[in-house]
């Protein structure tokens, strides 16, 4: 199919719009996202036929979410050794899910705006749009990533209305305005609404001014929320802002070692890793001591910071066991977990075999004792472990020699202090169920921790972060975040960041925290709200194909 100049100029907005709305090489525009779904309705919604709408709003969101996944290339290359024009065609692959969601889309749109009125039309592709990205958040496994509404962690003041409505919720948000602004431009440009619509009946249709107005309007609600609750003092003691606050703060040092991903779980190099962060932290603790008068609450490494198994290696263990002890300063980190079968190894401490591999957070108290630990419960395909049945060369290398197995779900969290910790392993903070789960559970504090090595110096640590910035809105909780070459940072309840640093450098920062209780709207209505994104379209659908099933027993059926 051969796109008119008009379609192709959407086509090419629409994937534009969605890489530049989130953090790239170029700069970040995050009221661009608002383009994507505005161009995809318009092509969807204009096309001579269902094929043609399916087939250019499929193209719009592969190409766009294939430019903004272009860092997935690099540990193809770098790691596993594959050609990049043949990492390239792996990254046009995932792309695919996107490209599907965008085809969903124009379906939903050749239905809706043909056989349900206005309104009801326009508001239920809104929501769609939320319930495919709620989709796409749990087929293959999930990858919510690129998710509308987390553009706007880059503008902290537009991204606060996840803390009501959570991230797929905010996107049936922005995906309203988009689709409304995309009408206004139509009516602008002098093209007949009624012909788009004509289920719309007698009423008439809204004109160019509330077509432009309402959209406006609310942007302006979600600015006008968004500063409100920026303004707000999130030290834990509404009564006394200010430094006061400070008093109930914890302090968090996050530790940053710069790992070589290619020497990491290389033995010869494990005494150097060690003694790195050894000490990393003993100059941090120290600097810390002399800047905040007392030593840190929690020290914290990243994701697989030793790596090796720290339970069954008692020996190497030992000198981070002393670091807790003599600074009385928990630990926090990442290793291997390993445990037999006892089915197949009745006595497992006698046998070098071992069936479960963890990747493992471990909690030592000030004593170097061992006081908790989590399991990563949600693994990346092909990064942790190969789907049943798959086998793929270059794969082996990311698996760096084994595959983990996924831990128990729903976890409590961790105790450390006043702090009960809600542990996110790497991937895990794009998912907004396990965040929610984690605060159910308790947490008042959500920790990640996390090694992006893989992917260089590209665009995947910022757009990683802002995913994390989405989990603190939505929960109403500060983040520590560590990682191996960053970024690491704490991020406050509104999605700000600080203590950030650059990329692959060894670092340590202290940094506050407070620990909290109060439940977001987005929490207390979870199941709801999660419910609303699949009832209200799917109710829709259930509408217009009675509608058209009457229309066609009928002589006024529309197609």
């Amino acid at each position: 199919m051969r796109p008119s100049p008009r379609e192709l100029c959407l086509i090419l907005a629409a994937a534009l719009g969605y890489f530049l709305a989130f953090p790239n090489p170029v700069a970040q525009l995050p009221i661009l996202a608002l383009a994507t779904p505005a161009c995809l309705f318009l092509l969807a919604a204009e096309a001579g036929g269902r094929a043609r709408a399916v087939f250019f709003s499929f193209l719009g969101l592969l190409l766009g979410s294939s430019l903004a996944l272009y860092w997935l290339a690099i540990p193809m290359h770098n790691f596993g050794g594959v050609p990049w024009l043949l990492a390239a065609f792996f990254v046009l692959l995932l792309g695919l899910i996107f490209g599907a969601h965008g085809s969903l889309f124009a379906l939903l749109v050749r239905l809706f705006i043909r056989r349900l009125p206005f309104w009801p039309a326009v508001l239920g592709l809104a929501v769609a749009w939320g319930m495919l990205e709620h989709l796409r958040g749990w087929i293959c496994t999930g990858f919510p990533w690129l998710s509308l509404s987390s553009a706007f962690a880059g503008w902290p003041v537009l991204a606060q209305g996840a803390a009501i409505l959570g991230m797929y919720a905010l996107s049936a948000f922005y995906a309203l305005i988009a689709l409304l602004l995309a009408l206004f431009w139509k009516s602008r440009r002098g093209e007949d609404l009624a012909a788009l619509f004509p289920a719309a009946g007698p009423r008439p249709l809204p004109g160019r001014r509330p077509l432009l107005a309402l959209p406006l309007a609310l942007l302006a609600l979600a600015a006008i929320y968004g500063l409100t609750r920026l303004e707000r003092d999130w030290s834990g003691q509404p009564d006394r802002p200010g430094p006061a606050g400070q008093e109930n703060a914890l302090l968090v040092t996050l530790v940053q070692g710069n790992t070589d991903q290619k020497q990491k779980w290389t033995a010869d190099y494990r005494s150097q890793i060690i003694g790195n962060y050894l000490e990393l932290s003993r100059r941090a603790l120290t600097r810390a001591q002399k800047e905040h008068g007392r030593k840190p609450d929690l020290l914290l490494w990243p994701e697989t910071a030793m790596p090796f198994a720290f339970q069954k290696s008692p020996y190497t263990a030992g000198p981070i066991r002393q670091l807790a002890r003599e600074s009385g300063v928990p630990l926090l980190f990442g290793t291997q977990g390993l445990e037999a079968d006892l089915e197949k190894e009745p006595y497992p401490e006698l046998s070098p075999i071992f069936d479960y591999v963890y990747n493992r957070v471990l909690l030592l108290d000030q004593l170097g004792r061992e006081s908790g630990s989590y399991d990563k419960e949600h693994l990346v395909p092909f990064g942790e472990y190969l789907p049943p049945g798959l086998s793929i060369p270059f794969a082996t290398e990311f698996l760096q020699g084994t595959g983990f197995t996924p831990g128990q779900p729903g976890p409590p969290p961790l105790k450390s202090g006043r702090a009960a910790l809600g542990l996110l392993i790497c991937y895990e903070v794009i998912f907004p169920e396990l965040a929610q789960a984690r605060v159910a559970a308790g947490a008042n504090l959500l920790v990640s921790v996390s090694n992006d090595a893989w992917f260089g110096k590209s665009s995947a640590p910022l757009q990683h972060l802002q995913l994390a910035a989405m989990r603190c809105i939505e929960q109403g909780r500060y983040m520590a975040r560590a990682t191996n070459t960053g970024i690491s940072a704490v991020i406050d309840p509104c999605g700000r960041v600080s203590g950030a640093g650059p990329l692959f450098e060894a670092r340590a920062r202290t940094e506050p925290v407070w620990p909290l209780r109060e439940i977001t709207i987005f929490h207390r209505g979870y199941d709801w709200i999660s419910g609303a994104l699949w009832v209200i379209p799917l109710s829709l659908m259930l509408w217009a194909a009675l509608r058209r099933a009457a229309g066609r027993r009928g002589k006024p059926a529309r197609s």
